[in-house]
């Protein structure tokens, strides 16, 4: 059992990934890239959600302040 761990720059910032070395190496490198690939897509969807929905929000606030001091 032998643990590589690769540090990988990415948009979000470093991501970690570890890598069993065994009998069922390979395997294990698959899984292990194809789960951080879709948590870093979930993450960035999540993200984008996050943001429209302020963008949205401070849109909103902006425009019923410059009414009221109208």
């Amino acid at each position: 059992m032998v643990k590589t761990i690769y540090i990988v720059k990415t948009i979000h910032g470093e991501a970690t990934i570890e890598i069993l070395l065994t009998s069922t190496g390979i395997a294990e490198i698959s899984t292990n890239t194809l789960t951080w690939i879709a948590v870093s897509l979930a993450i960035t969807a999540i993200i984008i959600v996050v943001a429209i929905l302020l963008y949205r929000r401070r849109r909103r606030y902006r425009g019923k302040g410059k009414r009221k001091k109208r």
